[in-house]
């Protein structure tokens, strides 16, 4: 919640485009939504009559309490935008508002389009209630009989598969979808007299519980059936100013207690603004930005890179959304399709793409290139189960050897690993990364990515991979931290050799909240380390925390990118150990998760880590502090997010890259400085 508080607060910040603070405000309604689907549900799914679930419910009262808060400042936030829009011809409006040209338009839209998906349904003694499938928009008419005087209700489900706004054509004025079906109302009930209707939205809970011991695809296929169709209510937003008594007859069927009841006085489902915020007007947006490509790997227009040739040479780290995606992770695959010398692929995909992307086409076709192809799907992703199973299928179909992982763990790792054939024997070409394989997220996600043919590194992560695929479990790693095996213990080792006077400590990841890394990082703290946290959502050092331990600092950085990338640095100078990876510090990915940390040990890539985390925790940049009083804003002229652009753009200048003695010079803005 205190994450989606600094959110929320960029959607009120002046010096961010108009349009960009509206899709900020999108992404604070499509958070909540997931903290009720999981966080919500899964407090409120605990066992009544132990002290544990009464303090859980205390819990749970308080956080709905605040959230009922957050959702009535969300539409403040809202009113104000939508009214610096309408100064721009941006504006979300109501079928009374078109001309008569629009209204004919509009008439022939719910004609062809909407009309023929709507299915109207009553309820009374024959009828009964409708399931409501969660997160649905509904459509709540209240209807009179004309002829007997008998009321009515019907619900009419808004489809999913229509735009939810429709732009009204040659123009930027959107109506929302369910406005038009509420207008067009007696198409649906014709012969009836409509007394009222509303809007109304119930959130169910995403937990399940998964049998693991037969078929994963198939029960996973029926995790997904099963939880639209029974996840426990655990919100109902309704349109304000209903009659209390249609209220209370939603609220019992859908057997939610007042507490969860929201009162909407606006546009029900602020995430789909996401359709206004994309809107091509450069002026309302950030300054387009491309992501750029390291001097090195600059090849002859018309040619491809020899990725193969440039990681013999020496590593290559790159840093997305600044720098390319596509022109390194999607192209190391492609070649490696496309390579005869290739022997095998082997990958782990979490969260990845859809199955038209560009990693699963190639995958494919290394397959049917006759290549060794393995990919490890993980089919528990949450909200990406479905497409998940679709992609596993496609793989399968192309000859892919298709897993899932290990019984009651996620493969949460983000791992290539190449075999590739040359001169006398084999070598190993590895990506680790701390994002995934997907191109839609590397375009707005801050992820770092590790290439290396370092052949320890190499043989490190095809033996998890066939620890994963396999029955085995190795402990022994030579140069991987990997979870659950030993990345708790090391980590807490790393941060015991640094608790002392002069010991240092960064940590940057997206939540921190297991309490044996809290009290160990408290502890060395306490012994004269200096501990500083970059964490993105949930943090565990509370105000409390920092008033009693002073050698730690806690700080946010939210903005144009989402800081996504995990980095642990353990000490100062040539001496500290640098890691990059996927794991955040919570149990359930110390202990529940498969995870990898991999550390850095070339010079270029070591500075550059450096570099980054300097401007992360450079004080002349905006970023969020946590004080003894709690979590404060710090503005600034200048962002972390526009530094860094500025230094992938220093990166891509080709006027460096005059020999190849150059070419393997540290590539970052401190070799000027030094």
């Amino acid at each position: 919640m205190d994450f989606n508080d600094r959110v929320l607060h960029c959607a009120t910040d002046p010096s961010i485009p108009l349009l960009e603070r509206l899709n900020f405000l999108s992404i604070t309604a499509a958070n909540l939504d997931e903290f009720f689907q999981v966080r919500i549900a899964a407090l409120s799914a605990e066992e009544a009559g132990s002290l544990m679930s009464a303090k859980r419910n205390d819990l749970v009262f308080a956080l709905l309490a605040r959230s009922q808060e957050f959702t009535s400042v969300q539409y403040q936030v809202f009113t104000t935008l939508m009214n610096e829009l309408e100064t721009h011809g941006i504006r979300i409006s109501t079928m009374d508002t078109l001309n008569a040209e629009q209204k004919l338009w509009a008439n022939e839209y719910f004609d062809e389009r909407v009309y023929p998906v709507l299915t109207p349904l009553a309820v009374d003694p024959a009828h009964p209630f409708p399931w409501i499938s969660s997160l649905s928009i509904n459509l709540a008419f209240i209807l009179r009989e004309p002829k007997t005087g008998i009321q009515r209700f019907a619900r009419v489900k808004i489809p999913t598969n229509l735009e939810r706004l429709i732009q009204v054509p040659n123009t930027n004025t959107f109506i929302p979808l369910e406005a038009i079906v509420q207008h067009y109302w007696e198409r649906l009930f014709p012969g009836m007299d409509l007394e009222s209707d509303f809007v109304f939205r119930v959130t169910r809970s995403s937990q399940y519980k998964l049998d693991e011991e037969n078929d994963l695809l198939e029960a996973m296929n029926t995790v997904v059936r099963r939880r639209q169709r029974f996840g426990q209510s655990v919100r109902l937003e309704i349109q304000r100013g209903i009659d209390n008594s249609w209220v209370e007859m939603i609220q019992n069927e859908v057997a939610l207690d007042s507490s969860r009841i929201f009162s909407i006085n606006g546009l029900l489902d602020l995430a789909d603004l996401t359709q206004i915020a994309q809107l091509k007007i450069p002026a309302l947006r950030y300054e387009a930005w491309k992501p750029k490509l390291p001097a090195r790997l600059n090849k002859v227009p018309a040619t491809r890179t020899d990725l193969f040739s440039i990681l013999r040479d020496r590593d290559l780290l790159i840093h997305r959304p600044y720098e390319s995606y596509e022109e390194t992770v999607e192209a190391l695959v492609y070649q490696a399709a496309q390579d005869p010398d290739v022997l095998a692929i082997k990958q782990t995909l979490y969260r990845a793409a859809g199955v038209n992307s560009p990693i699963v086409q190639a995958l494919c076709r290394a397959a049917e290139n006759g290549k060794q192809v393995v990919a490890l799907v993980e089919l528990k992703a949450r909200f990406d189960e479905q497409t998940n199973i679709e992609r596993a299928k496609k793989l399968e179909r192309s000859g892919v050897h298709v897993l899932y992982g290990k019984v009651g763990l996620k493969t949460h790792a983000k791992l290539l690993h190449i075999v590739r054939e040359e001169g006398e024997g084999l070598r190993y070409y590895s990506h680790v990364s701390t994002g995934n394989y997907n191109p839609s997220t590397a375009g707005v996600y801050e992820d770092f990515d590790l290439f290396t043919s370092d052949g320890r590194i190499g043989r490190d992560v095809g033996d998890l991979i066939n620890d994963l695929t396999g029955y085995t479990s190795n402990d022994n790693y030579r140069e991987l931290l990997v979870a659950p095996q030993n990345m708790r213990e090391r980590l807490l080792e790393l941060i015991e050799e640094q608790s002392r006077p002069g010991g240092s400590i960064i940590i940057k990841c997206n939540n921190i909240v297991d309490h044996a890394i809290l009290s160990a990082l408290s502890d060395a703290a306490d012994a004269g380390a200096e501990v500083k946290v970059i964490v993105r959502a949930s943090c565990g050092f509370t105000p409390e925390s920092i008033a009693a331990h002073p050698r730690i600092s806690v700080i946010s950085v939210i903005g144009r990118f989402l800081e996504h990338s995990r980095v642990y640095r353990f000490g100062d100078g040539d001496e500290a150990q640098l890691y990059i990876g996927s794991a955040d510090l919570m149990v359930r990915n110390l202990d529940h998760r498969v995870e990898v940390l991999v550390p850095l040990h070339q010079e270029h890539t070591r500075r550059y880590i450096n570099e980054a985390l300097t401007e992360l925790l450079d004080d002349e940049n905006e970023h969020w502090r946590l004080t003894d009083s709690g979590w404060v804003h710090m503005p600034r002229l200048t962002t972390a997010h526009q530094s860094l652009m500025d230094i992938a753009i220093y990166r891509a200048d080709t006027q460096r890259k005059l020999s190849d003695a150059q070419r393997n010079m540290p590539e970052t803005r401190m070799d000027e400085a030094e």
